[in-house]
């Protein structure tokens, strides 16, 4: 007798049970081969047989003893390997061939066959599916070169008594700074390869390993994997990180401040196109948007008709005192530092914020720059643009040198 185990991944067992009665079940060879196993087992007629595809919503779970492999780790002698295009057959010919027995299995099973099947066509996945839908191999090949691990496996070797030695240093350092390379190296080929096959930015990205946030452990310390639930913890997690929760005194309630003086009586100007080409300069390139997904190579990209629809938002803006909804938002990215990765504080949160809201501030900050200048002393030379310390230390060697001179 014979049985088919498989993984429904990449390759399946097949084990042949001992024969002790001369009887045969099923198998590959004469009458209990693919052919006739019909006549057993109606389920493992014709395309039955294979592909085999699982309906999950079927699936029961059974408690069953534990699957006993019994001489699958030793050395095996006598290996015969088929290639036939459609699947890469490994016979075992010498004896003592593995056994497994245990499970849902009657007696001993003795193994046969292994197949590394990817079907007729090998981009489709394995053949076997599971809900209709195959299960692609993953290839993944080391982003470290081969000297890169060579150093590695030095670095392993190395005894222990000299960790503080000036040699373990260096090494240490070169490899720090060829796994750096690497990475970079394979960053580069990977996005590449996208490029040439006209394939989106999110191909690279999951292949850079970039991958999304797919469960947190919440405070209860319960694993949370669906994304409304991880969404939540998010929320509340950092909703709770930025709330104030400390009470305010009655002295705090009122404002004990001097009250402000205007020390000009003109009007709010009107911002002017010169005013946003300036701040749009100073703004950088190649900054990540916020959730309206407006870039600043965008706005500089977009002439006088851009400019003129920028002048009137922000005159608004700046008139009545109301900002757009917009840009109260911003577009949170966890940056994992280290430790365990289910746990939020092991993340580092970088808002990205509206590139308008930006373009506003810059504005905005230009012009109190301009007024605060102004109402600074000219002995005020630290923290001012265009000016520095050092004027005031020549000034005063120049005035004591002069005085000496006097003298």
């Amino acid at each position: 007798m014979q049985i088919i185990i498989s993984t429904f991944f990449v390759l399946a067992l097949m084990q042949a049970p001992e024969l002790t009665s001369g009887d045969q079940d099923f198998g590959y060879d004469g009458v209990s081969g693919p052919l006739h196993w019909g006549e057993r087992y109606r389920e493992c007629a014709g395309k039955h047989q294979s592909p085999i595809n699982i309906n999950v919503l079927r699936v029961k779970q059974v408690s069953l003893p534990d699957i006993q492999f019994v001489g699958f780790d030793d050395s095996i002698d006598g290996v015969h390997v088929t290639n036939n295009g459609h699947t890469v057959l490994i016979e075992v010919e010498n004896e003592p061939h593995p056994r497994v027995r245990g499970g849902p299995l009657e007696g001993d099973y003795v193994f046969s066959q292994m197949h590394f099947h990817w079907g007729d066509n090998d981009t489709l996945g394995s053949e076997d599916k599971i809900n209709h839908r195959s299960m692609r191999s993953k290839n993944k090949e080391s982003k470290l070169s081969s000297e890169t691990l060579e150093l590695m496996r030095q670095r392993r070797e190395f005894p222990s008594a000299g960790d503080t030695s000036s040699e373990l240093r260096v090494l240490n350092k070169r490899i720090k700074k060829l796994i750096r390379r690497d990475l970079r190296r394979s960053n580069t080929r990977a996005i590449e390869a996208a490029i040439e096959q006209n394939r989106g930015s999110k191909v690279f990205v999951q292949q850079l390993g970039r991958g999304h946030l797919t469960k947190l452990r919440s405070a209860d310390g319960n694993i949370v994997a669906s994304k409304p639930e991880v969404l939540a913890e998010i929320e509340g997690f950092y909703g709770q990180l930025y709330a104030s929760h400390a009470q305010k005194s009655v002295a705090q309630l009122t404002d004990s401040r001097a009250p402000l003086i205007r020390h000009y009586t003109d009007d709010i100007p009107d911002v002017d196109i010169g005013e946003i080409r300036i701040a749009l300069e100073q703004l950088k390139n190649n900054k990540a948007p916020g959730e309206d997904r407006i870039t600043t190579e965008l706005l500089k990209a977009g002439g006088i008709a851009i400019l003129e629809q920028l002048q009137r938002l922000l005159n608004s803006v700046l008139h009545n005192g109301i900002t757009p909804e917009a840009w109260s938002e911003s577009v949170v990215v966890l940056f994992f530092k280290k430790g365990d990765k289910t746990l939020l504080k092991n993340d580092r949160p970088i808002s990205l914020l509206s590139h308008v809201y930006k373009l506003f501030s810059r504005v905005i900050t230009n012009r109190l720059a301009q007024k605060l200048s102004e109402f600074q002393p000219p002995e005020q030379a630290g923290f001012r643009k265009g000016f520095s310390t050092m004027w005031s230390i020549v000034l005063h060697s120049k005035a004591d040198y002069t005085e000496d001179r006097r003298l």
